[in-house]
């Protein structure tokens, strides 16, 4: 949806060519993100990373599609926002809501449990814990471009 200030809301619609690029561009650009976050991940920050990951088991224990999908892009944009780049974090954020937005649409409508067609995140964490860079790109690329396989092909 796009709200524009005293003129009009709008559904925004994605193409099969929107999905794949903002797709490729995330894929490439959040593993990135989360490797520069390692530079910024103390304690506190795991301990943050923690409860984002327990809001996201909470949703998917309640198969709460709305609650899942605000609990798993605060997710992302806490590693974003970790990452110190505030223009990435912002590119991010513009190619990747709609991409949410589109995933949950397409979800909500095969009225499947969610923890049967959601990915777990507890590799993320655990990659960014261990700071092993390889790790870290790789567990983010998977888990970037395997939930829309079954909708559009990258």
């Amino acid at each position: 949806v796009v709200r524009n200030p005293q003129r009009d809301t709008t559904v925004t619609r994605l193409t099969e060519q929107d999905v794949q690029e903002r797709i490729r561009l995330r894929a490439l650009l959040e593993p990135e993100a989360a490797v520069a976050a390692v530079s910024h991940l103390g304690n506190e920050e795991i301990q943050m990373l923690d409860r984002k990951l327990e809001a996201i088991h909470r949703s998917l224990a309640a198969d709460s599609y709305y609650e899942f999908a605000a609990s798993d892009l605060d997710f992302h944009r806490y590693v974003w926002q970790l990452s110190g780049d505030r223009t990435l974090y912002k590119v991010l954020d513009l190619v990747t809501v709609s991409l949410f937005a589109f995933l949950s649409i397409r979800r909500s409508r095969t009225l499947k449990h969610l923890a049967a067609v959601v990915q777990s995140h507890d590799p993320l964490v655990e990659a960014l814990k261990s700071k092993d860079v390889q790790r870290i790109r790789e567990a983010f690329r998977l888990h970037v471009q395997e939930p829309y396989r079954d909708f559009t092909p990258v």
